[in-house]
């Protein structure tokens, strides 16, 4: 490829970059200026996102803060090009951006998750913890199709939890799943070789058969994060534990049997939520609204994303599952709070 040829091609990189970048943005103002201004230091080469308020209703000084989760809690991120499902990072520095700002005076937590990973629902609901026993500010829950397991984990210590008639709810426990190849690597007369450091190094591995002590190590573990579960929906609903232990099989509540059992404390809706919010805690006519960020794509999201739209196999859907695929890369077990292990 002569100079020109090289040339040309880097100018079709840099213009197809500026016709994501720009759009991405979603500027608030036609001045290109200030355009430019936003997106230099959070262009294609950064890794830093920032955080922007955006008005739902406008209001007073007093502010809401409405947070939405929604999607599996995993720490897999999608591509800035495709931003499909839960962003964790994200959604931590939501919460870190309510904690410093002295306005909020409540927040209206929207959940629609099956639930996700332990370590990741257990970051949530600290920080959310450290909100309330700090800012000494509201937070009310408003479940959507579906806030099981994790999702109801992050919820628990809400002040007040609303949950639409159609809602599923609950899942409360711990899941942990392996693949198995050794039937498979044992009909293409594959073999794996392993060498350890102790008997239980490769515990849980998907090369081979687990054995009874390899069960009984991993139960060891599913049941500690299970009382940690119990431990939290007891607090957060001020419950005892045995109570909430005869509830807390695993099974999935509709909005009327989670209300009977005290997993709720009202069936409605979103409007239904926040109404509530603004007129029990003396917020009427605060000013409600969100953040959203401007999350730059890196220079590789432009070529991977080129790449696959040439070639006809550009898919947001796919791009995320592709990146919780590389998460759970390495087959090992994983402590989940996750409704049916999906």
């Amino acid at each position: 490829m002569n100079k020109k040829r090289w040339f040309a091609f880097a100018l079709a990189i840099v213009i197809l970059a500026i016709s994501y970048v720009v759009p991405a943005y979603k500027p608030e103002t036609e001045d290109m200026s200030q355009v430019f201004d936003k997106m230099l230091p959070y262009g294609p080469f950064s890794r830093e996102h920032k955080l922007i308020e955006e008005k739902i209703t406008d209001g007073g000084q007093n502010k809401i803060a409405v947070l939405e989760l929604s999607g599996a809690i995993t720490s897999a991120q999608a591509s800035a090009l495709s931003p499909v499902g839960y962003d964790h990072a994200f959604f931590l520095n939501q919460l870190d951006a309510i904690k410093k700002d002295p306005a909020v005076k409540g927040i209206l937590f929207v959940v629609n998750t099956p639930g996700g990973g332990v370590f990741e629902s257990a970051e949530i609901h600290r920080k959310i913890s450290e909100i309330k026993s700090e800012k000494q500010i509201p937070i009310y829950v408003t479940m959507q199709q579906l806030a099981a397991s994790g999702g109801y984990y992050v919820s628990a210590n809400a002040d007040k939890i609303y949950a639409n008639e159609e809602t599923w709810t609950g899942s409360i426990g711990v899941i942990m799943q392996s693949f198995n190849f050794t039937g498979l690597f044992k009909k293409y007369g594959i073999s794996v070789n392993t060498i350890t450091s102790g008997d239980n190094k490769d515990m849980g591995s998907s090369f081979r058969e687990w054995t009874a002590e390899d069960k009984q190590l991993f139960q060891g573990l599913v049941d500690d994060a299970y009382e940690k579960f119990v431990n939290i929906v007891a607090e957060g609903r001020n419950m005892d534990k045995a109570t909430v232990k005869k509830i807390a099989d695993g099974r999935i509540y509709t909005a009327k049997q989670a209300l009977d059992n005290n997993l709720i404390d009202a069936i409605g809706n979103k409007d239904d939520a926040l109404d509530a919010l603004m007129s029990e805690k003396e917020l009427t006519g605060a000013t409600v609204f969100k953040y959203r960020q401007l999350k730059a794509p890196t220079f590789m999201d432009f070529l991977k994303t080129s790449v696959a739209k040439i070639k006809g196999e550009y898919d947001p859907v796919l791009l995320q599952m592709e990146s919780l695929l590389k998460e759970y890369g390495n087959n090992a077990p994983r402590l989940m709070y996750l409704y049916g292990g999906e």
